[in-house]
């Protein structure tokens, strides 16, 4: 991330069973060491019920969102580096996010 500096990576934590809150999400930080990562809880349960289970409610789920559209390109409950290849495709693409 230190060669891209506007990339941000978010780690959401969700639950099925219940909203999370900002103190799981410092404890999830904490005991995986996520240094680089922004983590949050999502406190509506909004993200299992709209996202998780399209999944079958498999975690973790990785997504990847391309911010000058809006446009979801990548949902799949794979590790992150299979993402990568959605990332890196924003990154190359002519537009401001990709500007580094």
């Amino acid at each position: 991330m230190a060669s891209n500096p506007g990339l941000a990576v978010l780690n959401t934590l969700v639950k099925q069973s219940g909203s999370g809150d900002a103190a799981e999400a410092a404890a999830w930080e904490t005991t995986h060491n996520l240094t680089n990562v922004l983590v949050w809880a999502d406190t509506t349960s909004y993200t299992y019920f709209n996202f998780g289970q399209a999944l079958g409610g498999y975690y973790p789920f990785t997504m990847v969102v391309d911010i000058d559209t809006m446009e979801l390109v990548y949902l799949l409950d794979t590790s992150s580096a299979e993402a990568m290849s959605s990332v890196q495709a924003i990154l190359n693409a002519d537009h401001t996010c990709a500007d580094y």
